[in-house]
């Protein structure tokens, strides 16, 4: 079992690898390396505005999620 370190330590590390994966379930058609482009904040020619905006919405929801990691569950929360 993971402390609650790890487990943040580890969110960060595999961080764009989250928002790619969400952003995919999401449907959107961008690739890693698109991906990390797009969150460090650079022009990516061949993606759809559409999508552009989905990855920086999952970058800034799981910025959120990790730095907010010790708030309490609740319907405000979600």
């Amino acid at each position: 079992m993971l402390t609650r370190e790890q487990n943040i330590f580890l969110a960060k590390k595999t961080f764009v690898e989250l928002v790619y994966n969400t952003a995919y379930i999401e449907g959107c058609n961008v690739t890693f390396p698109q991906t990390q482009t797009i969150i460090d904040g650079a022009v990516v020619n061949g993606v759809t505005v559409d999508d552009i905006q989905t990855v920086l919405n999952l970058r800034d929801a799981w910025k959120y999620c990790i730095d907010h990691i010790d708030s309490p569950l609740d319907l405000e929360y979600l």
